[in-house]
């Protein structure tokens, strides 16, 4: 009924192929990241002249913002997936989403 010899050289074949796969599509991912995150920064640092000169701040100012920024949600990375894993995505995109409302009314030096 069952070869056990065959059996096991098909489900060989099944994984390998599976594992090849599957390092095709993290190999993918993994330059795809790279690319956005590099032309995000690269971004970043074509705008910074521009927007330190519409803010009255220097551009060592803007580059250390953005440090913090980037630190702030690193911290708050882990934070925000225990939040997403407990209460699902659709609530929390929700919650933030309520919370960017709210902080784009208030807006520090302008009335109304």
């Amino acid at each position: 009924m069952f070869d056990r010899a065959t059996d096991s050289i098909v489900f060989e074949q099944a994984l390998t192929s599976r594992t090849g796969q599957r390092s095709i599509v993290v190999s993918t991912l993994g330059i795809t990241q790279t690319l956005a995150w590099g032309s995000t920064h690269y971004l970043t640092v074509m705008f910074a002249d521009p927007v330190s000169a519409s803010l009255p701040t220097p551009c060592d100012w803007f580059f250390g913002i953005f440090s913090a920024a980037l630190l702030l949600s690193g911290v708050l990375g882990p934070i925000a997936g225990r939040m997403i894993d407990r209460h699902g995505g659709r609530s929390v995109l929700a919650a933030t989403n309520l919370v960017f409302v709210s902080l784009q009314q208030w807006r520090p030096g302008q009335a109304g």
